[in-house]
């Protein structure tokens, strides 16, 4: 089979599955946007501990 015969059998593929094809675009979408989330959350929970513990002073802990 040649690359143009892929494409077409590609498309015709998911020409046929269409509610499937949604559905999966619609998980990965939904996936990224939580890893997306999470990392946004981690990175200001470090943010702010680290301000925090910068405000205690070096000798916060004698």
């Amino acid at each position: 089979m040649s690359f143009l015969e892929n494409i077409r059998e590609a498309l015709r593929s998911i020409s046929g599955n269409l509610l499937r094809t949604i559905l999966t675009a619609l998980i990965v979408s939904i996936g990224l946007m939580a890893l997306v989330g999470i990392l946004t959350a981690i990175d200001a929970m470090r943010s702010s501990l680290g301000e925090t513990f910068a405000s205690l002073g070096a000798n916060a802990f004698e």
